[in-house]
């Protein structure tokens, strides 16, 4: 755990026995990671003390997404997301998507999960919608929706509105409408496939490319407001503040996490000191 601020390392959560691939800061202190072997570490953020382990997949933990209703879910490199509950982390359901990896979940507001399921040979996502209360969530085998899109390289989805998501669309971004299953627009100007999204704010969000190109995108008219490039290549993004966001690259070779100022596109800090390739950050 690493100080913005001060680009100083407070804390170091040893004790992993596989590579880890996903983290996320939940509520009462408590973080969660997962692992190349399906295992879930409980960590207390204080003492740095692995609290619980729970071995619920034989695939790499992909994805943790905190939940309403104290409850997260998980996703592996597979087809199956599991729900838990935060206070007991029991598995309290489980959904077989598809045949395909998911490669993204997010929750909508009005209690509802959307994931997205990729089959990168053929170029088929499909973009399920479930309902987390419903009391058996596979009697919805196909979700409440499902949208099958051909052609359509999707890694990433944000939620950005009530009803709409935000996707990496090969070198695109999309948005669409989930309950009219319509496209409202495209924003283009990549170069390459792109690999991530993060909304901003209300009318503002950004994505990164397979290059290392990030691009700020006004919703409102689809206008590109800024582009700026990462050396290192296709990278991650997370927002930090209303004009800052956070990235890491992709690459095997990159150990660096780079804070950037998304009105001037300049790099504000570099943050160092990983050992290992970085798989996934936090911010709290």
């Amino acid at each position: 755990m690493q100080d913005i601020e001060s680009i100083e390392c407070i804390r170091t959560y040893e004790g992993h026995e596989n590579k880890v691939f996903c983290v996320k800061k939940f509520p009462d202190n408590k973080i969660i990671s997962g692992h190349e072997n399906g295992e879930i570490n409980i960590w207390d953020f204080e003492t740095g003390e692995c609290t619980k382990i729970i071995d619920e997949d034989n695939n790499f933990i992909k994805n943790i997404l905190l939940l309403s209703g104290n409850r997260f879910a998980t996703n592996a490199y597979s087809s199956k997301i599991k729900i838990f509950d935060m206070n007991t982390f029991n598995c309290i359901n489980s959904l077989n998507v598809t045949g395909f990896p998911i490669s993204a979940i997010d929750q909508l507001s009005n209690d509802k999960l959307v994931c997205c399921s990729l089959d990168s040979i053929f170029e088929i996502s499909i973009i399920k919608i479930w309902d987390l209360n419903h009391d058996d969530l596979n009697q919805q085998f196909n979700g409440l929706k499902q949208i099958k899109l051909n052609h359509e390289l999707i890694y990433d989805l944000k939620v950005i509105s009530e009803n709409e998501i935000a996707f990496t669309s090969n070198m695109n971004i999309k948005i669409f409408n989930i309950e009219t299953r319509k496209c409202l627009k495209i924003l283009q100007g990549h170069s390459s496939e792109t690999l991530s999204i993060i909304q901003i704010s209300r009318e503002k969000i950004a994505s990164s490319d397979r290059n290392g190109e990030i691009k700020i995108w006004n919703l409102n008219n689809c206008e590109c407001l800024k582009t700026f490039k990462n050396e290192e290549g296709g990278c991650s993004l997370t927002k930090l503040s209303h004009n800052s966001i956070v990235s890491f690259s992709f690459s095997r070779i990159s150990r660096v996490i780079k804070i950037w100022d998304i009105e001037t596109g300049s790099c504000l800090k570099t943050l160092e000191g990983h050992s290992d390739t970085i798989n996934s950050i936090d911010i709290f």
